[in-house]
């Protein structure tokens, strides 16, 4: 009774961001208690991880694997041409845990862009607030770079390591 009701709701929160360009609403989200229909970066990339927990906690649903590869697909492409900072920390995530059940090297690509993009961001701009978010991408990126034997993943995972012990 609970997966399908789940179901329903992660299909509705990510519904429109795996809609081709061009398509009704492509790209907007309506927010409970907001009245904006644009899209956040930090929901996009909470939502994704949600959703791909999920499939990993079912895997038997066809359906689910689907969808998740269309957004898997749409937010790799629009944050990868345009880094933002509120998505590192749930989409470097997502992307670990996709690539953990598929082996698809875009992920390993993905997430050694985001995390080099986020190293070179946090290096030019110090920032001393708390940082435990951040942390938490940075460390899901060091793991699966290293799992995976990534090539050119070592200096990622060495300037990594220098972040997270400041």
């Amino acid at each position: 009774m609970y997966r399908p009701v789940a179901m329903i709701a992660l299909r509705a929160s990510v519904a429109t961001c795996w809609r081709p360009p061009g398509a009704a609403n492509s790209g907007r989200r309506i927010s409970h208690g907001s009245t904006s229909i644009d899209t956040n970066a930090y929901f996009d990339a909470e939502t994704w991880t949600a959703l791909a927990a999920y499939r990993r906690a079912f895997p038997g649903e066809a359906r689910v694997e689907e969808i998740l590869r269309e957004v898997d697909a749409a937010l790799m492409r629009k944050y990868g041409a345009e880094f933002r900072l509120p998505f590192f920390h749930w989409g470097t995530m997502a992307a670990a845990l996709r690539y953990s059940d598929r082996r698809d090297r875009e992920f390993l690509e993905f997430i050694r862009a985001q995390t080099t993009e986020f190293l070179n961001q946090v290096e030019r701009h110090p920032d001393n607030d708390n940082n435990c978010a951040a942390v938490e991408g940075v460390i899901d990126a060091i793991g699966t770079l290293r799992d995976a034997g990534e090539p050119g993943g070592a200096l990622t995972c060495g300037r990594c390591a220098g972040r997270v012990q400041r």
